[in-house]
């Protein structure tokens, strides 16, 4: 009875949980000298630019933000991120940021100061007054049982999966507020974390079923139910005892979590990572894939071919209905599955950022993403000069000469390079016209 309540309150209360970024400014935060960046209400927004262009501060602005409210939610026990010198621009002698979110609900605004030598807890007290308010809410709903808690999360670039551990360093307890456990610092500390919790779990759920053959437990089914979701033709993550080691069912084949492909690891361990949480955070939750929540991802297609590069953000919005993603990308393949109003172009601009918004995204072909969004030429520029000399000599009749600049490229591009095509075919019009 006491499970059936907790659900009916968790269907009542879900939308409580709901956590999505707005508005987030920035002032003299590392590179950037003033930022003021609004989001859409999309599930999904991603960030491009160069090297250097900001992407990644952002990112970590948000991480010292949400690190606030989940230090909040568990009462101090884990301090937030800190705010440190490193952070404040160069010659400049503060630094602040701010955040705007939806939480629960509510359109929440909180900020951080921090001057040379150390933050001004006075000051920062007053900046942070609106979210207390709301980690009050949220304690006192923990408090009565109702345990729907809104997941923030980091992975980093160097998220990488370095070992895979069977041997249990720590029994980690299955207190919801776990959730938060390394949430936002980041690396290949959160699978770890993922892997022995993994096995932990499954422990149990073996003992019961010794006594109930058709137990399995609810939060693992929710991250076996998200790989499956993201990877199709994984399945069945389960540790094997005798030789031991973590498998998954790959196709018609079972596979050690070791032998699969870097990003394949990757992206299992990232996925199950984020269902964990989701899992944790909503103990009571008929689906705790539904959970809300900001995931952030730098770097989204870390290790991934293309093919699923294209596919990972429908992907992911799919198996997590209820989080908003903040990722960055490099990737034309990641920026063909993602709305216009989605993207945020970060280009350098003296001592800061401008901000641009393209007009078409979604559906563009990779070379005019490259050329009209990432700033990148679809040839290497070498023979884009070549091919740009070849149609001058044809609009100028010179046709000796562009048969044999023809002749040239044809042997390294081919000669069905569809601009070598357009240019043989205006060749053969040219050398018409004068018969």
């Amino acid at each position: 009875m006491l499970l059936e309540a907790a659900n009916v309150r968790y269907r009542r209360r879900r939308l409580r949980t709901s956590l999505h970024i707005s508005r987030l400014v920035l002032t003299d935060f590392r590179g950037i000298d003033q930022l003021t960046l609004g989001f859409s209400s999309r599930q999904t927004t991603v960030l491009v630019g160069t090297n250097g262009s900001g992407k990644t501060t952002l990112l970590d602005a948000e991480v010292l933000l949400l690190s606030r409210l989940q230090a909040g939610i568990l009462e101090e026990k884990r301090p937030p991120r800190g705010f440190t010198d490193a952070d404040i621009m160069n010659g400049r002698l503060s630094s602040s940021i701010e955040i705007t979110a939806d939480l629960g609900g509510d359109s929440v605004t909180w900020s951080l100061l921090h001057e040379r030598g150390g933050e001004m807890p006075e000051r920062n007290e007053e900046r942070l007054l609106a979210l207390d308010e709301q980690v009050v809410r949220i304690r006192a709903e923990i408090a009565r049982g109702d345990v729907c808690l809104p997941v923030a999360v980091y992975y980093p670039v160097n998220r990488a999966v370095l070992d895979i551990p069977l041997r249990i360093r720590t029994r980690h307890p299955f207190d919801p507020l776990e959730a938060y456990d390394g949430a936002l610092a980041g690396g290949r500390s959160n699978f770890r974390l993922f892997f022995e919790w993994f096995r932990n779990r499954e422990d149990l759920e073996n003992e019961r079923r010794i006594q109930y053959s058709q137990h399995r437990d609810h939060q693992l089914e929710a991250v076996r139910r998200a790989i499956h979701s993201i990877v199709p033709e994984f399945s069945n993550l389960r540790v094997q005892r005798s030789p031991i080691g973590m498998v998954v069912t790959k196709g018609e084949w079972t596979l050690y979590v070791d032998q699969l492909s870097q990003g394949e690891k990757c992206l299992l361990a990232m996925v199950g990572d984020l269902a964990r949480r989701l899992a944790m955070a909503n103990p009571f939750a008929d689906d705790p894939l539904q959970g809300g929540g900001v995931v952030l991802v730098d770097e989204l297609e870390l290790h991934l071919h293309p093919g699923w590069q294209r596919r990972i953000v429908p992907a992911l919005e799919r198996t997590f209905p209820n989080c908003q993603f903040l990722v960055t990308t490099h990737s034309p393949a990641v920026l063909g599955h993602v709305e216009h109003d989605a993207v945020i172009i970060l280009k350098l601009e003296g001592t800061g950022v401008r901000v641009d918004r393209p007009d078409t995204s979604k559906g563009m072909d990779v070379n005019r993403i490259l050329e009209d969004l990432l700033d990148v030429p679809a040839r290497p520029e070498e023979f884009q000069v070549k091919l740009d000399e070849l149609h001058r000599r044809i609009d100028e009749g010179d046709t000796v000469a562009a048969c044999a600049l023809h002749t040239e490229l044809s042997a390294t591009l081919s000669r069905t390079d569809p601009a070598l095509v357009k240019a043989e075919v205006l060749l053969h019009r040219r050398e018409a016209a004068r018969r």
